[in-house]
């Protein structure tokens, strides 16, 4: 299993982001979890508005964490990080 691990290390598609906007990366996913359990822990909005909060949020992520094509490095297409 270590071996296979080895293999495949760094083998991901994810980009690999430098500078402010892996601040901002960083950032926005601890300010989404903390925000996610805070309102999953006390109830304070409607599950529909809760669900469809969550699904944006990740779905942001996604979009900039996983590239929808290959472009070079530390470059984000327009295509994968627009709504």
């Amino acid at each position: 299993m270590e071996d296979l691990t080895k293999k495949l290390e760094g083998q991901g598609k994810t980009r690999v982001f430098q500078g402010l906007f892996r601040t901002f990366v960083g950032v926005f996913s601890c300010l989404f979890c903390l925000f996610y359990v805070y309102t999953a822990t006390f109830g304070v909005f409607s599950v529909v508005y809760h669900n469809a909060v969550f699904i944006g949020a990740i779905s942001v992520l996604v979009f900039l964490l996983y590239p929808a094509r290959r472009s070079p490095q530390g470059h984000a297409p327009v295509s994968s990080t627009s709504c």
